[in-house]
């Protein structure tokens, strides 16, 4: 079994480690460091002055062997470490960018760090920092779906002056519907279900089957004109329009802006104005549809 190693420590060099610890113009790592020295120049083992200062054993060897070759000024130094893996260039940073953001992997709909890591030579954990640094999320998928008619980018300006500019003595009405609807009647919504205990309804659940909501807001003032239908189609789309014609204010021009569903685009649909037999002579109505 090796002797323990004592540290060579003569009267100057105590006499200015302590001073080094008293005046606290040392840092953690450093008075630890200086601390070791001096435990075990005072007898302390090895193992005391790991277990008070919490740090490993060997560590206080090693302490203390550094001391003995480099005396006080070799504590007071950061130790040298091995050089470790040089960082990643930024030419590699760049053949990551692009096979990410250009290229697709074959047999797969996605890219992952590990065969990215694989396509570059790189670890597939230098490839996860890459992409964090840069906001790269190549397992998403957010889909989208442009308009493919011709008149959209009219429509498109058309709508958008409606709500942000619309004409003097103008009633701009944001419509729509809202399809098989649930028609619960209950008293309380139903409790979810959980482990163990079925879903609970309250005694008076009962479902009137389904039901079709159209809807109409005025934009200026956020009222909402509503009614609902048994059905889903043009004739009841005809039927929800009279009734905004009966509500909304008269002697005001008025704007609807609808979407392009099938029943909207019906001929009994856009024939439908305000100067219908059926409507008041004295205003007009200007269908505005968006795709």
């Amino acid at each position: 079994m090796a002797a323990a190693v004592l540290p060579r420590l003569n009267a100057a060099e105590r006499r200015m480690m302590d001073q080094l610890l008293a005046t606290k113009s040392v840092d953690h790592k450093q008075a630890t460091r200086l601390q070791v020295v001096l435990g075990r120049a005072d007898g302390k083992t090895t193992t005391e002055i790991a277990a008070v200062l919490r740090i490993h054993a060997e560590t206080v060897s090693d302490i203390v062997h550094r001391f003995n070759e480099y005396g006080v000024e070799g504590l007071l130094k950061q130790p040298n470490h091995k050089p470790g893996k040089p960082p990643v260039s930024q030419a590699v940073i760049n053949r990551v960018l692009k096979l990410v953001q250009t290229g697709r992997p074959e047999a797969a709909t996605h890219w992952s760090t590990r065969e990215i890591a694989k396509q570059i030579g790189i670890s597939h954990t230098k490839v996860h920092q890459i992409l964090r640094a840069h906001d790269l999320k190549p397992h998403l998928v957010q889909r989208f779906r442009s308009s493919d008619d011709p008149n959209f980018e009219q429509k498109l300006e058309d709508v958008v002056g409606l709500y942000l500019n619309p004409p003097d003595n103008a009633i701009v009405l944001s419509v729509d519907e809202k399809s098989q609807v649930q028609a619960l009647e209950r008293a309380q919504p139903i409790f979810p279900l959980r482990p163990g205990v079925p879903e609970r309804q309250t005694h008076d659940y009962e479902r009137h089957g389904v039901t079709n909501l159209y809807a109409a807001l005025n934009v200026a003032s956020g009222q909402v004109i509503g009614s609902c239908a048994d059905r889903h189609r043009a004739e009841d789309y005809i039927e929800f329009l009279k009734l905004v014609d009966q509500n909304a204010p008269r002697g005001r021009v008025l704007h609807l802006i609808v979407d392009n569903a099938s029943s909207h685009d019906t001929k009994a649909s856009a024939s439908i104005s305000r100067n219908d037999q059926s409507a008041s002579p004295c205003t007009s109505r200007r269908r505005t549809p968006h795709g």
